[in-house]
Formats: C-alpha cells, sequence, structure tokens
C-alpha cells in the first residue's frame, strides 16, 4: 500500500484526496469486477451494488498523484465499466437497481459528463453510459438489441484482455525465474 497521496480530480479540478486504504479497495473491487464478469461470458449488471460494490466509483476516473500507471489504468477502465453495469442492472433486474437513488445516479451523469476519454473505446463506453443514465432517468426499460454486440466486445477486449494480460505477466515473471535459477 502507497502512503503517497492520490487525489480525485473531476472536469479537471481537484476535488477530494484519496486515501490509500480506499484506492486498494477500488482495486480490489475492479479486480472482483473482472472476475464476476467472467462468469456471464458478456458486461452485465448482475452484480451486487451497494453491498458487494458500494464504493463511488464514478470518483475514480481521473486519478493524480501518488498511483503508479498501471493502477491508474486499472482502477480507470475498471470503474468505468463498473459505472456502465450499474446503469445495466436497471434493464436487467428492473425494481431493486441501485440507481433508483437519483443522489447517486446525479453523481455517476455528472461524473460521466465530464470525465475525458483515454481513447475511442472509452468514448462508446461514455456515450453508451450517457444513453443509459438518460433512459434510468425516464423510465424506459426497453433494451436495444445494438447493445449486446457493444457489451460482447467490450467482455473480449477488457474481461479476457485483462485476464490474457495477467497470465502473460505472471508466465513471463515466472519464466524469467526458472530460467535464473535453472542454469545453477
Amino acid at each position: 500500500m502507497s502512503n503517497l497521496t492520490t487525489d480525485v480530480y473531476k472536469d479537471n479540478k481537484f476535488f477530494r484526496h484519496l486515501g490509500p486504504f480506499e484506492l486498494e479497495m477500488a482495486k480490489r473491487d475492479v479486480c472482483f469486477f473482472y472476475e464476476e464478469q467472467k462468469q456471464w461470458a458478456t458486461i452485465s449488471g448482475q452484480l451486487s451494488f451497494g453491498y458487494t460494490f458500494t464504493l463511488p466509483y464514478w470518483d475514480y476516473l481521473d486519478l493524480r498523484g501518488g498511483i503508479n500507471q498501471d493502477d491508474k489504468d486499472l482502477v480507470r477502465r475498471g470503474s468505468l465499466l463498473l459505472l456502465l453495469c450499474e446503469c445495466l442492472e436497471f434493464f436487467e433486474d428492473l425494481g431493486t437497481y441501485y440507481l433508483i437513488d437519483n443522489a447517486k445516479l446525479l453523481s455517476l451523469e455528472n461524473s460521466i459528463r465530464t470525465f475525458s476519454s483515454a481513447d475511442e473505446a472509452e468514448t462508446e463506453i461514455k456515450d453508451l453510459i450517457l444513453k443509459l443514465t438518460e433512459k434510468i432517468e425516464k423510465k424506459d426499460n426497453k433494451w436495444e438489441k445494438t447493445w449486446e454486440e457493444f457489451l460482447n466486445r467490450l467482455f473480449v477486449t477488457d474481461v479476457y484482455g485483462y485476464f490474457r494480460n495477467k497470465f502473460k505477466t505472471f508466465d513471463n515473471h515466472w519464466e524469467t525465474l526458472y530460467l535464473k535459477y535453472s542454469e545453477k
């Protein structure tokens, strides 16, 4: 755990300090999120928001300061996907969705509106979240078929990509150690 200060920014302005424990909790939640999504083989809103996933993920989209780039990327992208799933919950589990609380919905929506995407995929996720929040506000739970292809593509690039990268890193680390110790 880092002792350095990590700061939360919104709309390019300082918002608050993020303590090292909260940062570790956010990283833990993102890793658990990827683990949960692999069970569905797509991006799904079938998660336990408010119970298992309780953090303000909308605060983790622009972190600065005492955080390394890998952790920053993991928390940023994972939080963005968690926010997408919070919205999807409305369409998949109508009646018990987390964003029924208007303050949470407003916090999510405001953070997404001011969010600066790092790449085209994040722009697409941002656009879908804004479309979903609009439908949530109108209580329009009509599912659009075009979302499925996008969510499946996100699963392959983000969830499958996350595990593939983890195993590649793991294999490279152990191969290096193997070569180091097998030469003796």
